[in-house]
Formats: C-alpha cells, sequence, structure tokens
C-alpha cells in the first residue's frame, strides 16, 4: 500500500510544519537538490529512478521560479513536498518509481512543474514528489487542505495502487473508530463505550430535547449545540464526542430541533442535469462564474450573456425546466466531485477540468440537495416552534432574552446575533444563569461575552426567577466543571503564531469543518482571534469583502443557509464560514 504526506515548502526553516527540521526537506531548491541525490536514486545496475514532469530534472528549479515570475507570484507556499512510501518488500525499486511517477502524472496533470525520485536508502521504498505550487498553464496556485488531501490526493495514490494490485487500506468498520472495536473486542471501557451509555440513559428519562440536554450537563458533560452536529465532552476530557459518530441509531435525522429535521430539503437525481451543465460550459468557455452559467441555462437574459451572444446559444434556456437554485446546486456538486476547477485568483472563474470531461464521457449517478424556497415556506415556518421538541423549557422567558437581545444590539448597533445567538438564549431559558459565573456557562456564553454583554441578562433573569419563584437545575444538583478544553488553548496559541488551519487541524487530528466548529465556538464565547493572514492566502479580497458586507448590512441572523442562499452559489459554506469568524471577532468580540 502507498502512504502520503505531503509538506508545504517556504523560504525559512521557522515557516515550515512543526515535524520538519531539515532545511533540506523544507526549502524549495534544498529539496530539489536533497531528493535528486544520486547515492539515494541508483539501485545496484539500473538506471538513476528521477524523472520530470513539465520540467527535467537539471533545470527543474530554475523552471519553478521563472514560472512564479512570469505569473507575478512569488511569495507565500513556493512548492509541496509529497513523500510516497510504500511497505517494506511490496514492489521492487522500478515498481515504486513507475507507481509514484503515473501518480504524481495523475495529480499534476499538465499544470504544475514536478520532480519524481525514488530513494532506496531505507527498509520501506519511497518517492519524493516535489512541485511548483504556481500552475504553469494558468497561474493558479494549489491548494493543499483536507478536502484535496482526502479527495484528490488520497483518491489517485488509492486508484493507481489498485490499478497495480498494490493493497489499499479500506474502512472495514465503518462509522466506529479501530480503537473502539478493538477494545470492545477484547473487553476493555472505552470513553465512546461510556458516552454512549449515559447518552441512553439521559434519553430514557428525558421529557424533551432541553430536557435531555440538562440530563446530560447534569452527569458531568459539556455540550456543544452550535455547528452542524450534537457534541458533548465528558469531564476531563479533551475532545468533543459527536453523539452521531456513536452509531445509527444516535443520529440527528429525527430530533426534530434542528432546521434540517423541521424543513428536511429534497435530494433528486441529477445525473443528465449534470453532464448538461458540464457540456455547456465546455462550450461557453472558461471566461465565465458559475452565476453566468446558471443564467444560460435558466434562459436568463442579461446584458453580459447578450453581449457575449449566449443568448442564441443552444444552451440558452436548455435547464428552464429548473431553477437558479436548484442549478446552483448541481454546481456545488461538480466542485465538490473536482469535475470543474474554480480559478479564485481570477474572479472565481470556472472550467470544465480532464475529470469532467471524463464525467460527460461516462456519467455516473449523482444526487444534489435542493435549497428550500423560503418564500413559499413562509407561512409555514412561522406555525413550527423554532426550538426544540420540546421547545425551551421557559418560553416566555426566552421571548422576553430576545427582546433584550435586541435592545442591547440597537445600544451597540450591532446585528443581534452578534450579541448572543439563539442556543445561547434557549440554554439561558433552561439553566437560568444568575451570576456572571454561571453565565459564563451557557452554551455559546465565555468570559469575554459574559462581562461584555452579560449584566443586563442577569439582572432580566435573576428578576424573573424570584418573580416567579423558581427552582433552578443549579439548585437540584452538583454541577460537575469540566477542563479547560486543550483544543481551545492549542488553536488560540496557534492561531495567534500564524499556523496554517490545515496544519492546525492536523496536529489535533481534526477534519477542517471540525476544526472550523472548535474556532467558532470560541469566537462565540467572546473571545477574539484574527484570522486574517488565512484568508489573505486562500481567498479573493473582494469575496471577503462581500460576504462580511452582508453580516454587517444585511444579515437578520447568522444563519449559513440565509448566508448561501442570498450570496449565491459563488461562496462555498467554508469562505462564509471563514469571514463569519472574522466578523463575529472585529464586531462582537
Amino acid at each position: 500500500m502507498a502512504y502520503d504526506k505531503i509538506i508545504p515548502i517556504r523560504r525559512r526553516l521557522d515557516h515550515c510544519l512543526a515535524y520538519a527540521a531539515n532545511e533540506q526537506k523544507t526549502d524549495l531548491a534544498a529539496a530539489l537538490h536533497y531528493i535528486g541525490n544520486e547515492r539515494k536514486t541508483a539501485p545496484p545496475h539500473a538506471d538513476r529512478l528521477r524523472t520530470g514532469i513539465n520540467c527535467t530534472v537539471e533545470t527543474a528549479y530554475a523552471e519553478m521560479q521563472a514560472t512564479k515570475r512570469r505569473w507575478d507570484k512569488c511569495g507565500g507556499i513556493l512548492g509541496y513536498h509529497i513523500i510516497h512510501s510504500y511497505a517494506p518488500g511490496e514492489v521492487t525499486p522500478q515498481e515504486a518509481h513507475a507507481a509514484g511517477v503515473e501518480f504524481a502524472r495523475r495529480l499534476l496533470g499538465e499544470r504544475y512543474e514536478a520532480v519524481v525520485a525514488t530513494h532506496l536508502d531505507r527498509e520501506h521504498l519511497h518517492c519524493h514528489i516535489v512541485f511548483n505550487s504556481v500552475s504553469l498553464v494558468d497561474g493558479s496556485k494549489y491548494r493543499s487542505d483536507f478536502k484535496s488531501y482526502f479527495g484528490t490526493l488520497r483518491g489517485t495514490s488509492n486508484a493507481v495502487s489498485r490499478e497495480r494490485g498494490l493493497s489499499v487500506i479500506e474502512p472495514e468498520h465503518e462509522g466506529r473508530h479501530y480503537a473502539e472495536w478493538d477494545a470492545e473486542k477484547h473487553s476493555r471501557p472505552t470513553v465512546r463505550g461510556t458516552v454512549r451509555a449515559d447518552v441512553d440513559a439521559a434519553l430514557l428519562r428525558a421529557r424533551s430535547f432541553s430536557d435531555f440536554l440538562t440530563r446530560l450537563r447534569a452527569q458531568g458533560y459539556e455540550v456543544r449545540t452550535q455547528g452542524k452536529y450534537l457534541a458533548v465532552k465528558p469531564s476531563g476530557s479533551s475532545r468533543y464526542v459527536r453523539l452521531k459518530s456513536l452509531g445509527e441509531d444516535y443520529t440527528e435525522d429525527n430530533c426534530g430541533n434542528c432546521d434540517n429535521c423541521r424543513n428536511p430539503k429534497p435530494k433528486v437525481d441529477a445525473r443528465a442535469a449534470l453532464k448538461m451543465a458540464l457540456e455547456a460550459l465546455r462550450d461557453i468557455g472558461d471566461k465565465f462564474k458559475a452565476d453566468y452559467l446558471v443564467n444560460v441555462l435558466v434562459g436568463k437574459t442579461t446584458a453580459l450573456i447578450k453581449s457575449y451572444g449566449h443568448n442564441k446559444s443552444k444552451w440558452f434556456g436548455a435547464g428552464a425546466e429548473h431553477d437558479a437554485r436548484f442549478w446552483g446546486a448541481v454546481l456545488r456538486q461538480a466542485l465538490i466531485l473536482g469535475l470543474i476547477d474554480k480559478n479564485i485568483e481570477n474572479y472565481g472563474l470556472i472550467s470544465v477540468n480532464k475529470k469532467g470531461e471524463g464525467y460527460i464521457a461516462l456519467p455516473f449517478p449523482v444526487t444534489v440537495t435542493l435549497d428550500h424556497d423560503y418564500d413559499e415556506e413562509e407561512k409555514e415556518s412561522e406555525s413550527v416552534a423554532p426550538m426544540g421538541k420540546g421547545g425551551a423549557a421557559d418560553e416566555e422567558l426566552f421571548s422576553m432574552l430576545k427582546d433584550l437581545r435586541k435592545k442591547v444590539a440597537r445600544q451597540h448597533d450591532l446585528p443581534p446575533f452578534v450579541i448572543f445567538q439563539d442556543p445561547s438564549l434557549e440554554d439561558m431559558a433552561i439553566q437560568y444563569p444568575i451570576t456572571i459565573e454561571e453565565m459564563q456557562n451557557i452554551s455559546g456564553v465565555g468570559v469575554g461575552k459574559a462581562r461584555k454583554f452579560g449584566e443586563e441578562f442577569i439582572r432580566l433573569i435573576k428578576a424573573y426567577v424570584e418573580e416567579k419563584e423558581i427552582i433552578r437545575p443549579q439548585d437540584m444538583i452538583v454541577k460537575s466543571v469540566g477542563n479547560k478544553s486543550g483544543n481551545k488553548i492549542f488553536i488560540i496559541q496557534s492561531i495567534d503564531r500564524k499556523m496554517d488551519f490545515e496544519d492546525i487541524a492536523r496536529a489535533k487530528d481534526l477534519d477542517f469543518d471540525e476544526l472550523l466548529t472548535e474556532i467558532e465556538g470560541i469566537v462565540n464565547a467572546g473571545t477574539k482571534l484574527d484570522i486574517s493572514y488565512y484568508l489573505k492566502e486562500f481567498m479573493d479580497e473582494d469575496k471577503i469583502e462581500d460576504i462580511y458586507l452582508y453580516f454587517k448590512e444585511d444579515a437578520e441572523s447568522d444563519s449559513l443557509d440565509d448566508a448561501v442562499e442570498e450570496l449565491g452559489g459563488d461562496y462555498t459554506e467554508e469562505e462564509i464560514r471563514l469571514v463569519r469568524i472574522k466578523f463575529m471577532c472585529e464586531q462582537g468580540n
């Protein structure tokens, strides 16, 4: 089997990944010199195992530098260094090199200069692949993140291994961690097993969703309701456990609490539609953004479409049986599947790539999730409770807290969701915090927000509790105070040091979505972070400004679905979440 590791190459040693201490392995020129070491690449009675892709080995560095100068992109990450390793005895040197070259050619195509060299100085044969970060074709920069690693890099590596009869690591126990499976097999207790038992006990006794959360907290769990998935953290642990990871019966598909449950988004077959969109994009060319293609397909005449004459194209109105939301979902799916390229540095122009051409020739089944038509659903949604199965523990207090939030928001000239989000208000209506210390334990509220906005809310809740003679949960249970999250401290310190988010996530064994959820929790609790350095490297400035202004001037809530609906298909959920974090830091914290 092939094991792959990718390392960004930077100018200075102190900008390298934490594990790399050797400048020869991270400086672009030195890395090329290092992997070309003849002693390491010359097996007995064989030619040296070195190959240039889109360049020659001897002049690779000069060619890469020329490409950077041609596109005026000499800064940032200079290149990437992939270590492509094989198990001892699995392949011969020639087989390892041939597989490494094929892997690199498929991964990089004709877009990036690269050098592949197979080293023989260790028991396990391994290829070193160093490639330019700047495309020689269009000047776009290669982006290395978790999606590209597990989707493109690992997928390509596994495909080459299968074709050559090499082993591939497959998940044998889908939906469960191997450590958990192995521990249960040998009758050892596990954290997940304990969490599962506690969740079962809370579900058995709970009268409502809010009561379920209260019972979990009473058992010493920290409960995270922000983000896509409900998660809990046992007392003394530094990691959250998503309930959906406990098994199929623990998903939130039928919780009745989230928007997806109250208004499930329909899924439809889109194989023919995706093929049509790719063919249309190929025909009109790569000079246009996604919304332009959508307008062509639905037959919407604009001045720009008329100027290019595409209102007379065979594709104009070819997809009129579907609306713009449908075609936006189709193009998002095409991006996810890697069938089209999106040039972030060139105004978000999209184009069909080789994988997309392959789909046109041999389409496979694809489904898309449609966005809601909120205009049609508005009346229905107004009749649905805005909270869980049982609503907030005290709906009267919840309503009073929302009114107070509006007042405080007007005083600070901020959107209401910047003050406190709805889940935080709901938790206040369950827990009845009457001190700053208790307010800090509310979901989504930390020391910063409690001190900045909490006083008026505490006065309101305290007066309400006294008037209604309410017995609070804190008066009935011994509250367990969890340890401060190790993840939280590490993330804050790493962002202060301006580490790449991918590096931070990798260090804590998180995927990118989980990292963003952690950061959102930190920011929503009142900690101010500066992530501008990351946004500037990976997002177009105009897009950052558009999203930022949306949250500042147009947004009525911090809803991701509303933002996607308003901003359109040119903005990914990941981009919107990143800028929302920046906005909350600068405006709310």
